[in-house]
């Protein structure tokens, strides 16, 4: 969770300075690397639904090219992804 509000921390000033797209950039293999642990593991128990199968895909896109979109877009893709995944991942506590 610390790692999605430091990235989403970043993107809100996303238009202030060309670094925040390098930021961005930088930490995105950190969050595809969470997303792909936190979905593996829900997909292990049985616990995905359509919501989280619809998120992985979109992070699926980003996160093996993220060349092949801009970073807003890449932010929030993988916002949205891990917002979803981490509901998930609690609610699969309960």
């Amino acid at each position: 969770m610390r790692l999605f509000l430091i990235f989403l921390a970043t993107a809100l000033v996303a238009g202030c300075s060309p670094t925040v797209d390098t930021a961005i950039r930088d930490n995105l293999p950190k969050v595809c690397a969470a997303l792909t642990t936190a979905y593996t593991a829900l997909s292990a128990a049985g616990e995905t639904n359509s919501k989280v199968e619809a998120a992985w895909k979109g992070a699926e896109v980003v996160c093996s090219d993220p060349s092949a979109v801009d970073s807003s877009t890449a932010l929030v893709v993988a916002a949205t992804a891990y917002a979803t995944v981490a509901r998930a991942l609690r609610e699969s506590d309960k």
